[in-house]
């Protein structure tokens, strides 16, 4: 309590919190960045190999008036929006943790047996990738989950791929997610007697 107040004054100074909220778990999740363009390979020999993961993406479409366009022969001049030309279709993808599911396709061939091959790294790709199966993953916590699964042996299953400039995007959100993680766990630690401090 500061000098020269009493208690009555202290109460009325709580009391005065129409502002303030609390903060849930949930508000302190960092957040998704789209990972535009990055791959994850699948390294291992399962032929119908499929991966689910919690959390989607989201793709948002909307529709744009026709825009009034630049004329060809004059950049200075303008086409103005006709009723003939269609509108312009916009999206945008979101990742998210909170709905659904997402599972990855894998497979080295068909239902009938066919060996697949749209989806193949070229065989001149580094040589832990090359003609192995390839999906793209843009949701940065799949990629991050991806990087860690293992196989029975221990072995790494998936090597993700990621462009030079989302790289450090991804870098960022992995180094603040396991960082999170790493919170929360040695307060769950403190809370259950494991740790003398919350680290």
């Amino acid at each position: 309590m500061a000098p020269g107040t009493s208690p009555g004054d202290a109460d009325a100074a709580f009391e005065e919190i129409g502002d303030l909220t609390l903060v849930e778990d949930k508000d302190i999740e960092i957040g998704l960045p789209l990972i535009e363009r990055a791959r994850v390979v699948y390294t291992g020999n399962h032929p119908f190999k499929s991966q689910p993961m919690r959390g989607q993406l989201i793709v948002e479409s909307w529709e744009v008036e026709a825009a009034i366009l630049p004329h060809p022969g004059d950049p200075k001049r303008k086409i103005p929006p006709h009723p003939g030309r269609p509108a312009v279709t916009e999206s945008s993808k979101v990742p998210t943790m909170e709905h659904g599911i997402t599972s990855y396709d894998f497979s080295l061939r068909d239902q009938r047996g066919k060996l697949l091959t749209a989806r193949r790294m070229p065989p001149n790709a580094h040589p832990r990738v090359a003609n192995k199966p390839w999906h793209l993953v843009e949701h940065p916590e799949h990629l991050r989950l991806f990087k860690r699964l293992r196989d029975r042996e221990g072995r790494p299953e998936f090597e993700v791929m990621i462009p030079m400039g989302r790289r450090a995007a991804f870098d960022n959100y992995v180094a603040d997610k396991e960082r999170l993680i790493g919170r929360h766990t040695s307060l769950a630690d403190y809370a259950a007697g494991l740790r003398q401090t919350p680290e």
